[in-house]
């Protein structure tokens, strides 16, 4: 018989420092359950899975984090339902002087057997080690514009098409997604709907906007292979450079540039994104598709 217990989404990280000894893991004890674990947290209406887990992170032990690939998800049951936390490799990138507060009392930096000892819950050791042997990634995220006004109702250029007043909230919600992995570059076809995509978080984080024809609709499907050599490019580049990269383009590019990545399209509603995990070589060390939340 299917179970009718309600999910209850929350988001973590497995954030690890260099130490002098090897990998340092982030934990956090929390005396009103006197329990050692992972920071992690619940979802906020209208937020990112990957957003929230580099949010709670941040509020719970002041250490923000870049996230790099998707560690998968522990369940476990609790009052009213089922708890699923979505974890993360983190990578500090901003650690301030820790104060207790109303969630953590103290936190610790621990290596990875230790920090593995000292946990409470006994699915969070694996996350630990896994985290551990994964090598760090740089992050490509693939974007397919926010949701555009109709074509039927836009009489000109359809490269001027502008975005819908939902489209226009995905974009923003957006630069929280784009914040969480660190993206560096922005890069967008010409047409206005992928630019305006990335406006928000390219006017949050100082960044300038590349565009490029060769993602338009148009040169998607009259040269495919000037598709591949841009997605190629960006990734070369965003590993030689070590800077996460989102790159925005239309419906009928999207298949093409996923393929340039060694991605199987699947298909994406307005305002989606993949999260490519890339190592050093050029191997694919995760990939998670993901829905907006608006």
């Amino acid at each position: 018989m299917a179970s009718n217990r309600q999910i209850i989404e929350t988001a973590g990280t497995v954030t690890l420092r260099d130490g002098a000894d090897g990998p340092e893991v982030l934990l956090e004890y929390r005396k009103r359950y006197n329990d050692w674990t992972l920071p992690k947290g619940h979802l906020e209406k209208e937020e990112y899975l990957a957003a929230c887990a580099v949010r709670e992170t941040q509020e719970e032990t002041l250490v923000t984090s870049r996230l790099g690939a998707s560690l998968g998800f522990i369940e476990y049951p609790v009052v009213g339902g089922t708890k699923r936390v979505h974890y993360w490799k983190g990578t500090p990138v901003d650690v301030q002087e820790f104060k207790a507060n109303s969630e953590v009392n103290k936190i610790r930096w621990l290596p990875v057997e230790k920090a593995c000892d000292k946990v409470t819950y006994p699915e969070e050791p694996a996350l630990i080690r896994k985290a551990a042997e994964l090598e760090d990634a740089v992050t490509v995220l693939v974007v397919r514009h926010a949701k555009a006004k109709p074509r039927i109702s836009w009489e000109g250029p359809d490269d001027d098409r502008p975005l819908a007043s939902q489209g226009k909230k995905q974009a923003e919600v957006m630069r929280s997604l784009l914040s969480a992995f660190g993206v560096k570059r922005l890069i967008s076809s010409t047409a206005k709907r992928c630019r305006r995509t990335l406006k928000p978080y390219g006017e949050l984080s100082g960044i300038q906007l590349e565009t490029t024809h060769a993602l338009t609709e148009t040169e998607a499907y009259q040269e495919p292979e000037q598709v591949k050599q841009v997605m190629r490019r960006a990734l070369r580049q965003a590993i030689e450079r070590r800077e996460p990269v989102a790159i925005c383009g239309h419906q009928p590019a999207l298949p093409q540039m996923l393929a340039s990545l060694g991605i199987v399209y699947r298909a994406m509603v307005p305002g989606a994104a993949v999260a490519i995990h890339f190592s050093e070589k050029s191997q694919i060390l995760g990939a998670e598709f993901i829905d907006p939340p608006v």
